[in-house]
């Protein structure tokens, strides 16, 4: 069973009062959980919290917006769905 998009990763701003992660923990998190590690895509996200389009991971990185992946089947994604 493949699992929906699930896996928000919030980067945060230094004025969201979320923490700010760099890139590579957010890349590193993302192949971690990701349904393909081989090529994986993203879902990147507006500011309210909904979808924009699909990228590769490596431009959803890039454009610094918060983004999703679709998670492995063994994956337990949690999102407090909050924007």
């Amino acid at each position: 069973m493949t699992a929906n998009v699930g896996s928000i990763l919030d980067r945060g701003t230094p004025h969201s009062g979320r923490p700010v992660l760099a890139p590579s923990m957010v890349e590193a998190l993302a192949l971690a959980v990701t349904e393909d590690a081989i090529n994986p895509r993203a879902l990147m996200l507006n500011t309210d919290n909904t979808p924009d389009r699909w990228a590769s991971l490596s431009e959803a990185l890039d454009s610094g917006s918060a983004l999703a992946v679709t998670v492995a089947p063994w994956v337990l994604a949690l999102d407090e769905g909050r924007a």
